[in-house]
Order: C-alpha cells, then sequence, then structure tokens
C-alpha cells in the first residue's frame, strides 16, 4: 500500500503513466523499449558503491562542505525580507533556487567545481527555506544572514550556532531576540533577555494562567519556556498540555522538541532528562521519529543516534525496516540508504519493498526539470538523477524472488491495464499466449532497472 492508502497499482496508473506505459508497451516487439532502457544506462552511471558500515558520526567530506558553504554564501545575497515572503511556496523558493544556479553557471570555475555545487543548491536552500520558516517569527525586519549561519558535520544549518551567531550580531530587537533564544534553547540568552520582554510574558503567562492551550501568538518553544522560568507556572503549562504528573516540565520539553524536529532544543532538554528513563526516552523518540515518514528533520534523528550504541541503532533499525528505508531517503541520510538496504534484506517483506520502491519513484517525480534549463544546469535534475541511481541499486541487489513477484503483481497488471480498455484485448491475449514472449518481457525488467522505472514513475 501506497502512504495514501491506495494500491501500487492504482498509484501507477494515473493518465501520465498510462500514455507513457502505452507507447512503451506499442514497441516493445520493435525493440525501442531496449534501445530506450540502452540510452538511459549510458546516461545515467551508477555512481553510488555500497558500503558495509553506516558511520552516523564521520564529517562531510572537505569537498562536499566547502561547496556547502561556498553556495550557501549565494542564498545570504538574495533579499533576506523577500526570501522569508515566498520560504512557504515551493513555486516561489524554485525561482530563488533558479537564480542562484545561473549564479553558480556564471562562475570562472572549472566545469567538476560547477557540477559539485550545483549538487548541493537544492539541499542547501531547502536547508535554508526551512530555518526561515522556523523563524518567521524573529525576521520580521532586513538582517544581514551573510556570514551568520553555521553548519553541522553533515553539512546541515546548526541552529544554535547560527542563532547564537545573530544574537551577538545586535541586529535582533529584545522580543526577537528572545523568541530566538526560546525556540534553540539558549538558556544564558533567556535569562539574560527575560527582563527586557514584559510585554510578551505578560502575554504567556495571561493564556497560561486561564488555563489555555497554546493560545498564543508566539512559538510554542517560547510558551514553554516561559512557564518554565516563572514561578509556579510549570504546572499550569503541563496540564494546559494535557500532562497530568506523569513527566515534568524538561520530559515534555525533549518530547516536544524531537517531534517537531527542533535539534537544538533537543540537545539542551535531553540533559536535563533523568538518568534512568533517558535510554528509553530516546530509543521511544527514534522510533516516533520514523514513523512521521518524510515529515521529520534529519538532524534530530542524527543526533538522537549519536547518544546511542550501534547495536541498539541496528535493532530499532531492523524492528522497523519500512520506516527506517523511507526515511534514509532524506538528504544526507541518503549516502546511508543502499548500506541499510543490505542490512535489512532478511526484515524486508515483500510488501515493504513494493512500498520503498514507490517511495523512491515519489522521491523521483518530485523533482521534475524546469523547461529553461537543460542538461544538469537545474540543481533539481541532480536529485531526480540521484534517485534515479538509488533506485537502480536497490532494484539490482534486491532478492530475486522480489523482482520476479514485483513484476507478476506490478508491471504485468499495468500492461493488462492499457490494453483491457480499448480495441488491443486480442493483441494482449496474442502476447501471453506466447510463453516466450512472457519470458522475455519478464526478462526486460527482471535485469533492467530503468525499465521497471519507466514503467512505474
Amino acid at each position: 500500500m501506497t502512504s495514501d492508502g491506495s494500491s501500487p497499482s492504482t498509484f501507477c496508473c494515473d493518465r501520465r503513466l498510462i500514455s507513457k506505459s502505452y507507447w512503451l508497451c506499442a514497441r516493445f516487439f520493435e525493440c525501442e523499449v531496449l534501445n530506450l532502457v540502452a540510452n538511459l544506462q549510458a546516461r545515467l552511471q551508477r555512481p553510488l558503491i555500497c558500503g558495509t558500515k553506516m558511520d552516523f558520526n564521520s564529517p562531510a567530506t572537505l569537498r562536499f562542505y566547502s561547496s556547502v558553504t561556498a553556495v550557501s554564501s549565494l542564498f545570504y545575497h538574495e533579499n533576506l525580507y523577500f526570501l522569508r515572503e515566498i520560504q512557504s511556496h515551493r513555486v516561489g523558493w524554485v525561482t530563488v533556487q533558479d537564480t542562484v544556479a545561473m549564479q553558480v553557471k556564471l562562475l570562472n570555475l572549472p566545469d567538476s567545481v560547477k557540477k559539485s555545487l550545483t549538487e548541493v543548491i537544492q539541499p542547501v536552500g531547502d536547508q535554508i527555506r526551512k530555518w526561515l520558516c522556523k523563524h518567521e517569527s524573529v525576521i520580521q525586519k532586513r538582517i544581514t544572514l551573510y556570514g551568520q549561519f553555521s553548519w553541522t558535520s553533515h553539512a546541515m544549518i546548526d541552529y544554535k550556532k547560527t542563532a547564537e551567531n545573530l544574537l551577538n550580531s545586535g541586529e535582533l530587537e529584545p522580543s526577537s531576540a528572545f523568541i530566538l533564544a526560546c525556540i534553540n534553547s539558549i538558556e544564558d540568552y533567556v535569562s539574560l533577555l527575560w527582563p527586557k520582554v514584559k510585554n510578551v510574558r505578560k502575554d504567556i503567562i495571561r493564556c497560561l494562567r486561564q488555563n489555555k492551550k497554546l493560545d498564543t501568538n508566539y512559538p510554542p518553544e517560547v510558551t514553554l519556556w516561559v512557564a518554565k522560568v516563572s514561578k509556579n507556572l510549570a504546572s499550569k503549562y503541563l496540564s494546559a498540555n494535557g500532562h497530568t504528573g506523569e513527566k515534568d516540565i524538561d520530559s515534555v520539553g525533549f518530547l516536544n522538541a524531537v517531534l517537531s524536529g527542533n535539534t537544538a532544543s533537543a540537545r539542551y532538554f535531553i540533559t536535563k532528562l533523568d538518568p534512568q528513563s533517558k535510554p528509553q526516552e530516546i530509543r521511544q523518540s527514534v522510533v516516533n521519529i520514523m514513523r512521521c515518514g518524510r515529515r521529520f528533520n534529519p538532524s534530530t534523528l542524527l543526533f538522537l543516534f549519536s547518544q546511542m550504541d550501534n547495536n541498539q541503532i541496528d535493532q530499532i533499525l531492523r524492528g522497523n525496516a519500512e520506516n527506517a528505508l523511507v526515511c534514509f531517503l532524506e538528504w544526507p541520510l541518503q549516502k546511508f540508504f543502499l548500506i541499510l538496504a543490505n542490512k535489512l534484506w532478511n526484515c524486508m517483506s515483500q510488501d515493504v519493498f513494493h512500498s520503498v520502491l514507490l517511495a523512491i519513484v515519489q522521491q523521483i517525480t518530485q523533482y521534475q526539470p524546469i523547461p529553461n534549463y537543460t542538461s544538469f544546469e537545474n540543481p533539481d535534475v541532480y536529485r531526480k538523477f540521484y534517485f534515479e541511481c538509488i533506485f537502480k541499486e536497490f532494484w539490482l541487489s534486491s532478492p530475486e524472488q522480489y523482482r520476479l513477484l514485483c513484476i507478476e503483481e506490478l508491471i504485468t497488471p499495468i500492461i493488462s491495464y492499457l490494453f483491457n480498455p480499448h480495441r488491443y484485448v486480442c493483441a494482449m491475449r496474442n502476447l501471453f499466449k506466447d510463453e516466450s514472449s512472457y519470458v522475455k518481457l519478464e526478462k526486460l525488467f527482471f535485469t533492467n532497472a530503468d525499465a521497471v522505472l519507466l514503467f512505474i514513475q
């Protein structure tokens, strides 16, 4: 079943798929499918190498990290207020992304360096877009972003250090600075700014005393911190949020941080957990994150992994194979996807295999070429290309019986669907009456991941 509850065949048989697949089927015996696959294989190399170990603590390569920091500096030159206005709109953000891509294209650099830069435009831009979305209530005027962002060893934004940079810049008004400190759980700044934000405190304290749940105009982290710092309001906060004594405010702060993908706050509140219950809370938090599907922050998951040993991580991954593999399609976890898949074949059912295949296809179809660009100039094409490579490796490394069942249950019904509604019923019957024709069809899809991908995307 797909994420929306539809069956794989229903998911695949939309009009666009039918049109494309029909074109391929009609020319099957003329070998045009084989030619197309050959051309695609010539264009798409297989650069992904499966290792045997997932080292979540290993830093990014110097070349990759340099590419990330260089590209991020190009985003900072954009008007921040403009970025804030459009950050939640995919089409508007693609326009910003394209502007950065054009800047990279015009740089006087070797093609290999330009390629490395272009590969990270989309993920870096997405990181910045999410940061702007998270801090929308803070950025109410034009401020300087250039030089303020810090990046982790995984080439993701370090929210706490970035917040500290902005707080030290002196560009923020006290209320905005206080909100920023609360969002990122920077306790020293919360205490320092506390006397300067009487209006913020007054609004939130009034709501808490009236037992209103999150009925403020402030981010939830601000409400939590006001309750935490104010005397005798922690119990009011817990009651308003449905916690009746089983957890203290720090445990709730950790839980909220994990579920909302606030890694900076998770780092702070994890130090406040009871040592005896801490390991169990971490393990349960990892499981909860994986169940969120694609609505999670990979940075938070990586942080929680850093608090566990390899055996604990393996146990959780094996017990949540489908959720884990879908999570590992997100950047920057993608580099571990094929390693993880090879570890989980014994834990993966046929249904899970189908679901993960379709999850990869969804990622591929998400990144469509932009008409104004050709070849690999559009950063989204790089993302599409990368997921196509993942699909091919995943298909070709899968157990033979999984591929055979997938051909019988997923691809053959699509072909039948293409012919049955039209006047080609007889042609379809003739196709499968000849056993050698079916064997040829099966062979084509069994060994050519490109042909499978062309049918089911």
